[in-house]
């Protein structure tokens, strides 16, 4: 479908006019389940930080749960699986060069295998799933995962598991393109893969291939996109903002850049190739309205 460029601030209702066809063909094409229930359908949101992905999951959640549709949905984020603080520190200490290690959220910092068998748990609809839980404040904010006995547990059945992340979705291209890019940085002066080591780049694209069995349980995409990218240090300089006045502590302005310097190389080489066989794509402005919408 072509891209539409209408202004439109709230982008739920297009998410479930988009969503309600593919649920009600997956239910119709599922092979007959063993127990009284059919699978989940998997749905990912995939967004750029500070674009208002895990508001749209919420407003999402709240409208599907209510009438008229009264949807079993479950939400879940890519940030609940990642490594423990023991091992992001083992992980950094093994590559002390590697920036990308100094901090959680690049690939390589999740635990796929845990997300893998919790999909596979939400798949087969059994009756009570432990759901993984991170803490972001935990050792001086470098984060922990929450002890297993105090996850959170959810009953099936479940309609609709939405997955929800700043990388979801995100496919390797191979070293050669991976070289490609960074010398082609280089050369034009542009992005932020110049300033990378190309080791460490290529680090990041091997890691991604263990996400792909992860993605692959998603049966549609929905994604939020900037028109530009450099407002992502924007939206995060104001999140910080308003966590500073919440809680009177925070990043600094220049350490905010620092944090988001980190993420720019895998949007710079993995959002372009974005795609999903059903996927619907957000480009948001600065205020975060969408100025195009693109369904396929």
């Amino acid at each position: 479908m072509p891209p539409s460029a209408i202004i439109i601030r709230d982008k739920t209702p297009s998410i479930i006019s988009f969503l309600l066809p593919l649920l009600q063909a997956h239910r119709t094409s599922s092979p007959p389940p063993t127990t009284t229930t059919s699978p989940p359908f998997f749905l990912g949101i995939s967004g750029i930080q500070g674009a208002g992905k895990t508001t749209l999951t919420t407003q999402l959640h709240r409208a599907l749960t209510s009438a008229p549709y009264h949807l079993r949905l479950l939400t879940l984020s890519i940030d609940d699986l990642y490594l423990s603080h023991d091992q992001l520190t083992a992980l950094s200490s093994a590559h002390p060069l590697n920036p990308f290690l100094h901090q959680r959220g690049p690939p390589g910092t999740h635990d796929v295998r845990l997300g893998e068998l919790l999909f596979k748990k939400l798949a087969n609809q059994d009756p009570l799933v432990a759901v993984p839980a991170y803490d972001k404040s935990a050792h001086g904010g470098r984060g922990d995962r929450v002890p297993e006995g105090l996850w959170r547990k959810e009953r099936a059945p479940w309609d609709v598991v939405v997955l929800e992340g700043w990388c979801v979705g995100f496919t390797p291209i191979g070293r050669n393109e991976v070289e490609r890019r960074w010398r082609e940085s280089i050369a034009l002066g542009k992005g932020t893969l110049r300033k990378h080591r190309l080791a460490d780049l290529e680090w990041l694209d091997e890691q991604l291939m263990r996400y792909q069995g992860l993605w692959g349980r998603l049966q549609a995409l929905v994604q939020v996109d900037a028109q530009n990218l450099d407002y992502v240090y924007e939206w995060r300089l104001q999140q910080e903002h308003d966590l500073i006045k919440l809680k009177g502590a925070g990043m600094s302005d220049d350490q905010v850049k620092a944090f988001v310097d980190n993420y720019m190389p895998s949007y710079e080489l993995y959002l372009p190739g974005l795609a999903h066989h059903h996927h619907l794509r957000f480009v948001v402005g600065r205020d975060r309205n969408v100025v195009v919408k693109e369904e396929n």
